[in-house]
């Protein structure tokens, strides 16, 4: 028993430590300055860049800004106003001062926090404690557990009926190896089947109607059946009319990623067989000749005598069906010129990775670029940045997000850890090794709205520029803010908000938060999450996100550079509102070897093996040349099968 008391104190003095506010940290004068830009505060710009990266801060300032604009709904009027008389009459039976009555709403206008920190003369006082005790008996009330009074359209007594749920016998869940067939239990009545293979985003892969209870999968479907990407399949019944008898649940299946690690190996020791790779940033980012062979394979670690990179990885929290950012910050900055880091997400709360990004700084065009490979719900990520500003943003930016799926099933309360791994390697300018220092972050099941995507997601969009939100739970009343741009947002559907800007910005790595009127929120930062245009034949290279360069252009270069044991590939990627047509060039010293086009749909993105598209692979000193009648994105992808990597390689506008 004493254990388990000394174990919650131990909690206790935990949470304790994390909750309370540092130095650094700004009072609530300084917030509420903050939040009333109507007021000069000369500590308004540190104040800012403060709370940008202190996510203490952050909450304290949203609670501030949600106490200002708060106010009964219309539901709870008549119980306010019960608890405010009732409060009142025992103030008087008990000889308290007399409490004024409440104020009429365009006496709120000063906000409530400027009125706490005015002066408060001594007959205000009874209205104050008014207010704490309504606070308290509205609490109490909250907590008491009675169950909700049903509204009186709804009779209690009345029967619920249920469609019949069609039974699914598989495939489900993960495979060790891809399915030939899709069956499901017979349904009595039914004369046909209505089958769905999607995405785990719902865009839909595959359908087809049967007479059977069963059906076999296309070569077409098994193509893009690759080890450790979920699918989702359902079924649907029909009698002779048409009409709906029964529907299957959504069910969810994947081919086990095989010889595939979880996450970055931790660095071997100097000296090891496997720490022979030397790798110098600078090397890489001007040539692209030199390739690690996993995470940590470096000649030589100092912890003790390397520059520190703290890494903090902001919780979550989505409802069933939604969406949540993996958010990677530095608690200060500092200069990243290339690396390989992974992130994972655990707890079982996520069933698929719908994207990831890299950021220099929010609201801003990003020359960083890499290569993210998807194992299960752990990403491997390789960037490099030929500026050298990737982790320089002095605002407390994220340089990286990975987007994660809630499955639809998932329980309220199912949480997990959400961290960046140990084992990963981050080199500064000099080609030194930073020592990591990580704080790790939470998700949970909770809330009831995400935002799922945003679109377009990245580039510089004009003032009165449409932008469309994608998500879960939105509600007429949900407000949306676009960070440093004013928007006017129309409810579309609960899946669905249009923004207008007024003003022109750029949108790569922009902070959009959705609030509903329950309190809940969501955050995401936005990036172009471009639709694939099929998958490659190998595993590896299907399993790549290619994370791209924010500059775009019609005519572009990449050296194809490997060594031993690496292949080659190119992505490309469209971000045009309009379709695009690519022609890449096979060539060498001598001239063109081989040529291919692509049509891209708005939107899209490819990624294949030199070997896919020309049927040849590309020779020594050999290189790619993209043309294209739409400015396009562009990137090389550098993969070993044997240790599950791909690194990116950086396109050039001029001949290599």
């Amino acid at each position: 028993m004493s254990s388990n008391l000394d174990s919650r104190e131990q909690d206790l003095e935990r949470l304790k430590e994390t909750l309370a506010p540092s130095s650094e940290c700004a009072t609530l004068e300084e917030l509420a300055e903050l939040a009333d830009a109507s007021q000069p505060s000369p500590s308004r710009g540190r104040i800012a860049v403060h709370v940008a990266s202190c996510e203490r801060c952050e909450v304290e300032l949203a609670l501030l800004k949600e106490f200002e604009s708060a106010a009964p709904r219309p539901e709870e009027e008549a119980t306010v106003h019960w608890i405010v008389n009732r409060l009142r009459r025992r103030f008087r039976e008990a000889r308290v001062a007399a409490v004024e009555s409440a104020p009429e709403p365009r006496e709120e206008e000063d906000g409530f926090w400027r009125r706490i920190f005015r002066p408060i003369p001594t007959r205000g006082l009874g209205l104050a404690f008014a207010t704490a005790m309504l606070l308290v008996a509205v609490g109490v009330e909250l907590r008491e557990g009675r169950e909700p009074t049903l509204p009186s359209h709804v009779d209690p007594a009345a029967q619920v009926l249920r469609s019949n749920a069609l039974q699914l016998r598989g495939p489900a869940g993960d495979l060790d190896r891809r399915p030939e067939r899709l069956a499901w239990e017979p349904v009595a009545g039914a004369v046909s089947y209505s089958i769905e293979i999607l995405e785990v985003d719902r865009s839909e892969v595959w359908k087809a109607d049967v007479e059977q209870s069963s059906i076999a999968l296309p070569a077409s479907v098994a193509a893009r059946l690759v080890p450790g990407k979920p699918l989702l399949w359902r079924v649907v019944a029909k009698d002779a009319a048409g009409r709906t008898l029964a529907t299957s649940p959504m069910q969810r299946f994947r081919v086990r990623a095989q010889g595939a690690s979880a996450v970055a190996p931790v660095p071997a020791a100097p000296g090891s067989q496997q720490s022979q790779v030397v790798f110098n940033p600078r090397q890489v980012a001007n040539t692209q000749l030199i390739a690690i062979g996993a995470c940590g394979s470096v000649a030589a670690i100092s912890p003790s005598t390397a520059t520190p990179l703290s890494f903090k990885v902001l919780s979550r929290s989505a409802p069933a069906g939604g969406t949540a950012q993996l958010t990677v910050t530095l608690t200060e900055p500092k200069p990243i010129a290339t690396g390989c880091g992974a992130v994972a997400a655990g707890g079982g709360a996520f069933d698929a990775v719908l994207g990831a990004a890299l950021f220099t700084a929010a609201g801003a065009p990003s020359d960083v670029a890499g290569a993210a490979v998807v194992d299960g719900t752990s990403v491997t990520i390789q960037a490099i940045s030929p500026s050298e500003l990737f982790g320089t943003d002095l605002l407390g930016a994220p340089i990286a997000v990975v987007t994660y799926h809630v499955p639809p099933d998932a329980l309220p309360g199912e949480a997990g850890k959400m961290t960046v791994d140990p084992g990963s390697i981050w080199f500064d300018p000099a080609g030194a090794v930073y020592a990591q220092q990580i704080k790790p972050g939470s998700f949970e099941v909770a809330g009831s709205v995400s935002i799922d995507d945003v679109i377009p997601g990245s580039g510089f969009l004009p003032a009165g520029s449409t932008v469309t939100l994608l998500g879960t739970g939105f509600v007429p009343q949900t407000v949306v803010e676009v960070d440093d741009v004013p928007v006017t947002a129309t409810f579309v559907g609960p899946n669905r908000i249009d923004l207008v800007t007024a003003i022109g910005a750029e949108f790569h790595g922009r902070r959009i938060r959705a609030s509903n009127p329950d309190r809940f929120r969501a955050s995401y930062y936005s990036y172009m999450r471009a639709t694939r245009v099929g998958e490659s034949s190998r595993a590896l290279l299907a399993r790549t996100m290619p994370i791209f360069p924010s500059g775009a252009a019609s005519a572009s270069f990449v050296a194809a550079s490997t060594v031993a044991g690496e292949f080659f590939a190119i992505a490309v990627q469209n971000p045009n509102a309009g379709p695009a047509t690519v022609t890449v060039d096979l060539r060498s010293a001598d001239g063109e070897i081989a040529s291919t086009t692509l049509s891209l749909p708005a939107r899209s993105k490819i990624s294949r093996e030199v070997s896919e598209l020309f049927g040849v692979s590309a020779p020594a000193g050999g290189f790619l040349a993209v043309q294209s009648d739409q400015p396009v994105q562009v990137l090389g992808l550098a993969g070993n099968d044997a240790t599950g990597s791909v690194r990116p390689v950086i396109p050039s506008l001029a001949l290599p």
